[in-house]
């Protein structure tokens, strides 16, 4: 089935909250190293993973770690991991956490690698045949029900804001989607009830694509 998007944008006026005084500090035993730029995904068992990331002298990681029974495990893959990168983005589907692009320790990355959370191992997923994605860092990628993930904007080697959305297929192709109206770099999306993508990353907008099914 064909698909669409149509853009809507809202303005965001005098919004505030109250709610951060809700939050509470807590320090869990054997915390990873300070670190930003990593990814963190939640399984279906609960267990919170983390991946990758960079502390302040530069240095990039490429390690995993486990948040359970409020606590950090470190975790031993049973082969190599991926490069070490920093902004990155990473989503799960069944038992699998698949990691694409960022910051490695050269330039932007394109590649894309699925973490088997029950082999305990990693896998480099090579693209099927057609376009794919440039190099890209600070995007998103929202997964979708069937599988699929879109792969919004960011920036590439060059140092610009990209202007552009993927569908990665289950069978890993990919196609561009309708280009959203402006750049986005370090936003945050996140797909609504299975067709309806909210994305936060221009000040003072949210940025609301339809994704609609054509009869």
């Amino acid at each position: 089935m064909k698909r669409s998007i149509i853009f809507v944008f809202v303005m965001m006026l005098g919004l505030s909250s109250t709610w951060a005084e809700d939050w509470t500090q807590i320090t869990p035993p054997n915390s990873p190293e300070a670190r930003h730029g990593h990814s963190m995904v939640t399984l279906p068992d609960g267990r919170v993973l983390m991946f990758g990331g960079g502390d302040v002298h530069g240095e990039l990681f490429n390690d995993l770690h486990a948040f359970e029974e409020g606590g950090w495990v470190p975790i031993s893959p049973a082969n190599a991991p991926p490069p070490a990168r920093r902004d990155h983005q990473a989503w799960v589907y069944d038992d699998i956490m698949y990691v694409y692009g960022g910051y490695g320790t050269e330039n932007v990355l394109d590649d894309m690698w699925g973490y088997d959370t029950v082999a305990n191992t990693w896998e480099e997923v090579l693209p099927g045949v057609g376009d794919r994605p440039q190099a890209r860092q600070g995007h998103t990628t929202t997964p979708t029900a069937n599988g699929s993930a879109l792969i919004l904007a960011g920036t590439d080697a060059d140092g610009n804001y990209l202007q552009d959305l993927w569908k990665r297929n289950p069978n890993n192709t990919y196609e561009p989607l309708q280009a959203p109206p402006y750049p986005f770099n370090n936003h945050s999306a996140n797909l609504v009830v299975d067709d309806l993508l909210i994305v936060i990353g221009k000040p003072g907008n949210v940025a609301v694509y339809f994704l609609t099914a054509d009869a």
